[in-house]
C-alpha cells in the first residue's frame, strides 16, 4: 500500500462521494496516478459504482502511515467531517506543498459546524452553483474570491447534452407528442 499517489481523491457520504467519483475517473483516464479513499458509507458506493481499486480509511492518520503525501487532495465536504476533513489538517502539517481542493457539495453543509475550524479550510473550494457561492460567502466571509470555484456538479456531467436536436426528437418520440408543441421538461432535487 505505500506507492507513491499523485492525486488522493477522498469521499464519505452519498451526494459528496457520487461529486467527486467522476473527478477521480477523469484524472485516471488521463494517466494521473490517483487513488480513492473512502470512508463512511463511500466503500458501499465505490463498489455498488464498480470503481475497483479503493481503499477503505478509517482515520487520516492511517492514511498519511500508509501512502506518501499526495501532490494533491481532493476532498468532499462531508457531515462530520470525515477523513477527507482530517486529512486537510493533518497535510498541512506534514506535507505544506500538497495542494487541496474541497468539494461544498451539499449547499453549505457544516461549513459552520465540522468544517468551521480554519485549520480544515482547502486551498480551493468548488461548488455546483451560485447558491452555494453565496452559502459559503456566508459562512466564510473571510475566504477568498480566487480560491472559490463554481463548477457545476460533477456527478450529473453524464447527463449534459451536446445534441440537443436529436434529444429534441428522442424526447418527443418517448412521450409520443409529435407536433410542433413547446416542451418544458424539469430535472432537479424533489
Amino acid at each position: 500500500m505505500g506507492s507513491n499517489r499523485n492525486v488522493w481523491v477522498v469521499g464519505k457520504d452519498p451526494v459528496g462521494t457520487n461529486g467527486v467519483l467522476p473527478v477521480y475517473r477523469a484524472l485516471q483516464k488521463r494517466g494521473i496516478a490517483t487513488v480513492f479513499i473512502a470512508n463512511g458509507k463511500a466503500p458501499e458506493l465505490a463498489a455498488v459504482r464498480a470503481l475497483g481499486a479503493y481503499v477503505i480509511a478509517t482515520s487520516a492518520s492511517d492514511v498519511l502511515v500508509a501512502f506518501p503525501p499526495p501532490r494533491v487532495l481532493i476532498t468532499s465536504m462531508c457531515s462530520e467531517g470525515g477523513v477527507g476533513r482530517d486529512l486537510v489538517s493533518l497535510l498541512r502539517h506534514a506535507s505544506p506543498e500538497t495542494r487541496i481542493v474541497a468539494a461544498q457539495d451539499f449547499w453549505g453543509a457544516s461549513l459552520g459546524t465540522d468544517w468551521a475550524d480554519a485549520a480544515h479550510r482547502p486551498d480551493a473550494l468548488w461548488m455546483g452553483d451560485r447558491v452555494a457561492e453565496a452559502i459559503v460567502r456566508t459562512a466564510w466571509p473571510d475566504f477568498e474570491t480566487g480560491r472559490i470555484w463554481v463548477t457545476g456538479w460533477p456527478a450529473l456531467d453524464h447527463c449534459a447534452v451536446t445534441d440537443v436536436a436529436a434529444a429534441r426528437t428522442r424526447v418527443r418520440r418517448k412521450l409520443g407528442v409529435f407536433e410542433e408543441l413547446p416542451l418544458v421538461c424539469f430535472a432537479g432535487q424533489l
